[in-house]
């Protein structure tokens, strides 16, 4: 290995990762975007007073968010608004410029594990165009998966070059304060471990894991402390209500559904409710025991290790939005964006495997992992706006009730389409306080310019009845927007009741 070489296949690699998403910077603020980080009006005082970031009040435009604790993610989107203003090209900068330094730095791993130059270029390759690295790249509100997947790369870095295990511990629990994805840290430090020597070194190495798991067992205590004191629940509520026994029962699919994502490059789709399943579950054990049998199999058994290592490395990651799930739900099983830090796993796999057939191989890997942007520039793309988002969701999931309520939000400019989008959300969800907020809200300004008197009277009733809906929900503790809009929907509610009774 040429060292220099090694440190300009570092920069073009991490510069191309960079590249490869510099046309988002023309994109807008989507779905979340609006609430973290473009009508946030907490950014300014964190901007003027860093240390107001540990604040969970200061998360999003509502405060405290349930399950969420963030604070270097939020004092990244401050940053952002000091130095690019309050627009959307800035923050889509910064996502591009961290991608480029996450590719480098799984190359850095790569070295680090004792790859040469040539195979750990193709591995960060892999890792920089992969299209399921869209999600979190293309959307400003996934920066906690980048920042959190830096950070833990860095740590990982340092622990291979055998740092004292204090460092590597404290960028551990740093990662916990851009997303609890990098509760997996200490595994992958044991991940890395076993790619780089085996059973052997980990047995060797497994007390700096252990400093790295105390750092991150403090950093969850004190989360779980902010957010008590905050009001908010440190989970996000029941989830999507499958329980303990029913989460656990859909793992299997889960691994499996992310193994397709990994090894079948394609521009997926956003917000896919998975459906956990008999065959899904079958497939995640076939893979298992191929991953476990791989050291028989004739001319590639010599693969076995990394292999394996990426398969440990990759469950790992996975962690946190998986087993974890069991205590604390999520609205969603899967995500392409809780890939994004497991990928490393299997990019880098895939160089030592080339490594192993010869340095040809290595270059073709190298040459041929651009091919992967064919997919990931349309999954870049569909993060261009609120209205391309869900309507590409639609086409790929027709009737989504999450896609239907953002169209709802996105032709609120044109009330006739917004109308219909927002009854199909409420049609397919009926318990979401806010679409019904929302629909009450759309179809009054309907009312008001409507020449039909008779028309316009059963528009005033539509929304009176509405906003009641919403009321009802948020006053029986639907968590869903619980604190969002109440206030107003009864202001609402009271002024276009009284409309329609003076046009009674």
């Amino acid at each position: 290995m040429t060292p220099g070489r090694g440190t300009i296949l570092l920069l073009l690699v991490g510069a191309a990762a960079a590249a490869a998403y510099a046309g988002t910077r023309s994109h807008g603020f989507v779905y979340d975007d609006h609430r973290f980080v473009d009508q946030n009006p907490h950014l300014a005082e964190v901007a003027a007073a860093p240390w107001r970031a540990f604040d969970p009040g200061t998360t999003g435009i509502d405060g405290a968010e349930p399950g969420m604790w963030r604070p270097l993610r939020t004092l990244s989107f401050a940053l952002d608004r000091t130095l690019f203003g309050t627009g959307s090209p800035g923050p889509h900068l910064a996502n591009a410029l961290l991608h480029g330094v996450a590719a480098g730095l799984v190359l850095a791993v790569g070295l680090g594990l004792g790859l040469g130059d040539l195979a750990a270029a193709a591995g960060a390759a892999v890792f920089a165009f992969h299209p399921v690295q869209a999600e979190a790249v293309a959307w400003v509100s996934s920066r906690g998966d980048l920042l959190a997947a830096v950070v833990v790369l860095a740590a990982v870095l340092l622990h291979l070059r055998r740092s004292h295990a204090a460092w590597p511990a404290a960028l551990c629990g740093l990662g916990l304060l851009a997303k609890e994805s990098a509760a997996a840290a200490p595994l992958l430090l044991l991940a890395a471990d076993f790619a780089a020597g085996g059973t052997a070194r980990v047995r060797e190495r497994w007390r700096a894991a252990a400093w790295a798991a105390g750092a991150v067992a403090v950093l969850l205590v004190v989360r779980f402390a902010v957010l008590s004191a905050a009001g908010a629940d440190p989970g996000q509520g029941r989830g999507l209500g499958l329980g303990s026994a029913g989460t656990l029962a859909a793992l299997p699919s889960m691994f499996a559904w992310y193994g397709w994502r990994t090894l079948v490059p394609s521009p997926g789709v956003f917000d896919f409710q998975l459906e956990p399943s008999l065959a899904l579950s079958l497939a995640f054990l076939g893979a298992l025991a191929l991953v476990a049998g791989w050291h028989r199999i004739g001319p590639v058994a010599g693969g076995a290790r990394p292999v394996r290592a990426a398969a440990l490395w990759a469950l790992a990651a996975l962690l946190p939005a998986t087993l974890l799930q069991v205590v604390f739900p999520l609205k969603i099983l899967v995500a392409d964006r809780f890939l994004y830090l497991a990928m490393a796993g299997p990019a880098l796999a895939l160089g030592a495997l080339a490594q192993g057939v010869g340095t040809g191989a290595c270059r073709g890997v190298l040459v041929a992992s651009p091919l992967l942007l064919l997919a990931t520039f349309p999954a870049a793309a569909r993060w261009r706006s609120d209205e391309a988002l869900w309507r590409d969701t639609l086409e790929r999931l027709p009737g989504n009730a999450r896609a239907l309520h953002g169209m709802g939000a996105a032709t609120e400019s044109r009330p006739r389409v917004s109308v219909e989008y927002y009854r199909a959300a409420v049609d397919a969800e009926p318990r979401n306080a806010v679409a019904w907020f929302r629909l009450g809200l759309v179809e009054a300004s309907l009312f008001s310019g409507e020449p039909d008197a008779g028309v316009a009277k059963w528009r005033l009733k539509l929304a009176v009845a509405s906003l009641n809906q919403a009321i009802r929900l948020w006053e029986g503790g639907e968590p869903e927007g619980r604190t969002r809009g109440l206030p107003e929907a009864r202001e609402a509610r009271d002024l276009y009741a009284t409309l329609l009774k003076e046009f009674l």
